[in-house]
């Protein structure tokens, strides 16, 4: 009869299930302090501005230390370029959502460009977007970087108009030339935002206007630009 020694051994998968375990425990704690310190910077930032803000003071919030941000950020500089990133996805996570809305609720092409624009006014308006703004254009001077990240945030608006003015194409044949859309995109954003985009950074005391108002600039916005259109259709 053969006897069977007891083992300690933990059987390789079940071993393996561990170790993984273990990495993504600490994966998501890592992008937890990430998050704290992202978001404890951007209070910072927008109540003192850039200057005035140091990493002690982050530090002070998020209980954690140099050595931590540095691993994260390397510099106070990369840390603001973060934050104000981490702001502008939030901005364009928004304009995705009522983008696909809007697609997948078959709207017509004016009342898809009133919801999306509609979006873009309020999100502008916001007053941590305002102060976001004013506090870009301060540091931009010095951190040439952050132009970049403002353009790449541009991008990505035009983006939702560009692909709205391409799906309406193509669903109700516009005649719209393929090489123009992302023109007539530009004009289409230009138009719903002129009003609103230098005056709130401008005036420190700038009152958004009423949502009536708003409402109705954009409308007027809309109607400028499907004449526009039917204008350039009529003179191919």
């Amino acid at each position: 009869m053969q006897i069977q020694k007891k083992t300690n051994k933990i059987p390789l998968e079940k071993e393996s299930q561990d170790i993984l375990g273990h990495k993504e425990i600490k994966i998501q704690t890592m992008q937890q302090k990430q998050e704290k310190i992202l978001k404890v910077a951007s209070e910072l930032f927008l109540k003192y501005g850039y200057q005035k803000t140091n990493l002690q003071m982050i530090i002070q919030q998020t209980g954690g230390s140099f050595a931590t941000i540095y691993k994260f950020f390397e510099t106070k500089e990369n840390l603001f370029e973060k934050v104000i990133e981490s702001n502008q996805k939030e901005f364009v996570k928004t304009l995705n959502e009522i983008f696909v809305q809007s697609i997948d609720s078959n709207l017509n092409i004016e009342k898809y460009f009133y919801n999306i624009g509609l979006c873009l006014v309020y999100e502008i308006l916001k007053g941590n977007n305002i102060a976001w703004m004013r506090l870009m254009i301060i540091e931009a001077y010095n951190n040439p970087n952050l132009v970049k990240i403002f353009n790449s945030s541009a991008n990505e608006i035009h983006y939702f108009f560009t692909q709205g003015i391409e799906y309406y194409n193509n669903k109700y044949n516009l005649e719209i030339q393929k090489n123009k859309i992302e023109e007539y995109s530009r004009l289409l954003v230009r138009l719903i935002i002129e009003p609103y985009f230098l005056f709130p950074l401008l005036d420190s005391n700038y009152k958004p206007p009423k949502r009536e108002e708003i409402k109705s600039n954009l409308k007027t916005a809309i109607k400028i630009f499907i004449l526009y259109l039917k204008n350039n259709k009529e003179n191919q």
